[in-house]
């Protein structure tokens, strides 16, 4: 059933979705990094929290897309794979920050209701020979608004958020290489038939940090989204 590359990245399927990467964005990417803090700040490096605003993805759907990341473990050669409670979409990137307030502002002022999300196809991100396979979202409007409407309020208050288009994902493995024997196009062709969707009725505010060689993932905050 199985046949996909042989232990190397290999080139995608049709039934794989791949997000281009161009040059430029590639050498940014290798750049040191300095989102999330606030320009009128001066503080020590490291210093905050490093924070991301999402949606969670819990109970049946999350236990539905972990046993999908289980079996791209079980086919793996390497990777670096989500832990069953970080399941999530992430809507804004923010990272290192003192200025917990002004992100709960900025939350605070977004103009949006509930709505739902529709899952697809496996998509890959190829960045410097290293690939992340996520699963795709359907275009949604909402949720775009979501993503534009935080990305403004939080440059406003001085944060400097990446500027490239969003791409809505949920990651299921980062750095991966697959068995020569997986067969990528059959798993995208099975999530694809999953036809998973939900209902998203609040954003979250996100801590990430490593606890004894885990990531961990903590709400500090959230924001209802109404009918």
């Amino acid at each position: 059933m199985y046949t996909w590359g042989m232990c190397r990245e290999a080139e995608l399927s049709p039934g794989v979705e791949s997000v281009p990467w161009d040059e430029a964005a590639h050498k940014a990417a290798k750049a040191p990094r300095r989102e999330g803090k606030p320009a009128a700040e001066k503080k020590r490096e490291g210093t905050g929290m490093r924070l991301f605003i999402s949606i969670n993805i819990e109970g049946e759907l999350a236990e539905m897309f972990h046993k999908k990341v289980e079996e791209i473990k079980k086919h793996s050669v390497r990777g670096r794979f989500p832990e069953p409670g970080n399941m999530h979409l992430t809507v804004v990137f923010i990272g290192q920050t003192e200025n917990v307030e002004a992100v709960k502002q900025a939350m605070d002022q977004l103009s949006a209701k509930s709505f739902e999300l529709k899952f697809k196809k496996i998509g890959k991100f190829s960045r410097g020979g290293r690939e992340t396979y996520f699963v795709g979202l359907r275009r949604n409007s909402m949720l775009r608004s979501i993503n534009w409407q935080l990305s403004e309020s939080l440059r406003s208050a001085g944060f400097e958020i990446d500027k490239r288009e969003y791409t809505p994902h949920l990651t299921l493995g980062r750095n991966v290489v697959f068995e020569m024997d997986f067969d990528l196009e059959e798993f995208s062709r099975e999530i694809a038939e999953m036809k998973a969707r939900m209902k998203v009725e609040k954003i979250s505010l996100m801590r990430s940090e490593r606890v004894e060689g885990k990531q961990k993932y903590t709400e500090i905050y959230h924001l209802d989204l109404y009918d």
